[in-house]
């Protein structure tokens, strides 16, 4: 595990500090990346496209999956985001009470596009969205004791917790970043409208779900004889 403080003095950051930050992440090997940032105001900002086609880190990012908290301004995307295709896999969280609705400060997926070339070709920004716990959360205080906070930064290591078990399950998945999101959200716990929405995306994190096949109609058994 290793963390890594984009932040300068000021408690502020740039793009270009978190394309360092994970020039630097992949550098030691991290095959899940779990973000705590973002632009207030949006769910998801384009400025991460910017990070992820950058030259230097694109062709280090194809065994990587990002997570990425969804904010804390209690807003729905509207703005669509240009999008690369060759863009690596991520899931943005969202923050859930205690009851498993939506938080009142989380952010939300809405109904914007991941667009190509400007055009909305169908991926939206929900397809990659899922809610977790994010209220009330045990954490340490830093001082030898613990206390309880709220937000989506406390959802989104959940998610990227889930994907570790995943990886340390079946580890020849931790190659196939687009199979491992598509088992995390897939297995979610639907929540809200019927279906993938705009307010809590595929739903609740299952990370018991998440441990198992998705389908076990369609597991594919081999057998070894004679090495």
């Amino acid at each position: 595990v290793i963390a890594y403080n984009p932040y300068d003095a000021t408690g502020t950051a740039d793009w270009a500090d978190i394309t360092k930050g994970v020039q630097n992440l992949k550098a030691n090997g991290a095959s899940v990346v779990n973000m705590s940032l973002g632009v207030p105001g949006t769910t998801f900002d384009k400025g991460w496209n910017k990070v992820l086609t950058d030259l230097s880190v694109m062709l280090t990012l194809k065994n990587t999956v990002f997570v990425m908290a969804a904010g804390n301004d209690g807003v729905t995307q509207t703005q669509n985001v240009e999008w690369n295709i060759l863009n690596p896999a991520f899931i943005v969280v969202g923050s859930v009470d205690v009851e498993g609705n939506i938080s009142n400060f989380s952010n939300r997926p809405g109904e914007a596009c991941l667009t190509t070339f400007g055009l909305c070709l169908g991926d939206r920004l929900k397809n990659h969205f899922i809610v977790a716990p994010g209220e009330l959360i045990l954490v340490s205080d830093g001082n030898g004791g613990v206390t309880r906070q709220i937000g989506t930064s406390f959802a989104a290591p959940l998610v990227s917790g889930a994907i570790a078990l995943l990886h340390d399950r079946w580890p020849w998945l931790a190659n196939f970043p687009r199979e491992t999101t598509k088992v995390i959200l897939e297995s979610a716990k639907d929540l809200g409208a019927p279906g993938v929405d705009g307010v809590y995306g595929h739903g609740l994190l299952d990370v018991t779900a998440s441990q198992s096949p998705l389908d076990f109609n369609k597991l594919i058994f081999f057998t070894v004889e004679n090495g």
